[in-house]
């Protein structure tokens, strides 16, 4: 296969979209799969081995309660819930610390219906964990906690009317980040629209990531002129922002995306997004020394 540059595949994300044979080529390629498979092999480590480790009783009852919450989405897919109880298997004994979430089970669902095997869906995993979402299923979910901190800051410098808009709302940017770190997006929005989300997402790392969710926030974040002094209103509106997540196209999140990334104040680098988890990082570790103590 010939390498597509990064300008090629952003013109076909954005465009027709990306055909599924060339994201099972550069998917794995984009996320280093190959490279910690072959690490792993050498240390005479593999999938085949973690998916059938003992585990302790109380990780296997969540994985499965995560595989039984997922059953609406594993109808019609014959061997689903065998490949993906099989992927938080060994995700829960390579990486003892981090939970299998229902946000690592969705993701395995969403690989599974774009035509990925368990393995390559576990590898596809752990590159997601180890490089896009450090921290994010850690028990104390510490990695969401400094990336909202980090969207705060680009929604404020990237995307203000909204970012004024949802300080007006009340609504906790919490509550839109974290289904969105834990699942990439992938939570309520159709398969189309996930599937181009992560084309961008797996290209440009980070950057790509944050820019999805600002993406998210300014086309499914109704914009209220007033506070919501109620629960019950800040729930309607996250039920609206879900909703239209759902009902989301495809075109507009990679346009949107992409226009965030590459023109907007001069686009969101990737220095800066390092930069930025870096120190808020730092400051998410010592509040919680902090509160320990």
């Amino acid at each position: 296969w010939e390498a597509l540059d990064h300008k090629t595949v952003e013109g076909l994300v954005a465009g027709v979209g990306m055909p599924l044979k060339y994201r099972h080529v550069y998917w794995p390629r984009w996320l280093g799969v190959v490279d910690r498979q072959a690490s792993a092999e050498a240390r005479g480590e593999s999938f085949s081995i973690w998916a059938i480790s003992t585990l302790n009783p109380d990780v296997v009852t969540t994985i499965d309660q995560n595989c039984s919450a997922l059953q609406g989405q594993m109808q019609d897919l014959p061997g689903c819930d065998a490949a993906v109880r099989s992927v938080l298997w060994a995700l829960a004994a390579h990486r003892p610390a981090a939970i299998s979430t229902i946000g690592l089970g969705h993701m395995a669902t969403i690989f599974f219906k774009l035509g990925f095997q368990a393995e390559e869906i576990f590898w596809l995993i752990v590159s997601i964990l180890e490089d896009l979402l450090p921290g994010c299923h850690s028990p104390g979910l510490e990695g969401v906690f400094r990336d909202t901190a980090v969207a705060e800051i680009l929604l404020r410098t990237f995307a203000t009317p909204h970012s004024l808009a949802l300080s007006r709302s009340g609504l906790p940017l919490l509550r839109l980040s974290g289904d969105f770190l834990l699942t990439i997006g992938s939570r309520n929005a159709p398969l189309p629209l996930i599937a181009r989300l992560w084309d961008l997402v797996f290209l440009h790392g980070p950057r790509g990531l944050f820019c999805g969710l600002l993406a998210y926030i300014e086309l499914f974040l109704p914009i209220r002129e007033t506070s919501l002094a109620s629960d019950a209103e800040q729930e309607e509106l996250l039920a609206s922002y879900r909703e239209a997540q759902a009902r989301g196209s495809e075109e507009a999140v990679s346009t949107r995306l992409l226009h965030i990334l590459r023109s907007r104040e001069g686009g969101v680098e990737a220095e800066l997004v390092a930069e930025l988890r870096a120190a808020l990082g730092h400051s998410e570790t010592a509040a919680c020394e902090t509160a320990e103590t």
